[in-house]
């Protein structure tokens, strides 16, 4: 699972407007879904928070698949009601069933990608963090 979060997304509705800062997330969300495999599940889980279920996917796959998308993001320009483009970055955390989790918590599974994510947000923010089974964070 990748936990995707925009990196200071408040400056991009403050700045350019709450409609600017939905043009932004549709076109994450889109740009996500064209980044994912087509078996993965993308999913929008409120505010700026973004998650990727990918399907059969070991450790590796699944930071090198984050880390893809995270330079995709990094360089793409958000096109703005008002003709003009932003650029945004993203934090993302990764987790992998069953090695980051009890297999007898789906929470938990859940739990570890978002402490994951903040892992990234908190050591710097535009990268991508992975728990290393359930020890230290292991930035990417």
């Amino acid at each position: 699972m990748l936990a995707i979060d925009i990196d200071r997304f408040k400056k991009v509705n403050d700045t350019f407007g709450h409609s600017a800062g939905d043009a932004v997330l549709k076109q994450l969300g889109q740009l996500l879904v064209e980044h994912a495999r087509s078996a993965d599940i993308v999913s929008r889980n409120g505010g700026e928070e973004f998650a990727i279920l990918l399907l059969d996917c070991g450790h590796r796959q699944a930071v090198a698949t984050a880390e893809s998308i995270r330079q995709a993001v990094e360089k793409y320009h958000f096109a703005l009601p008002d003709g003009h483009t932003t650029r945004l970055t993203i934090s993302i955390g990764v987790a992998v069933y069953p090695d980051h989790c009890d297999a007898h918590d789906d929470d938990d599974f859940f739990e570890q990608a978002d402490r994951a994510l903040y892992e990234a947000k908190n050591t710097g923010r535009n990268r991508v963090c992975a728990l290393n089974f359930r020890s230290l964070p292991l930035t990417q």
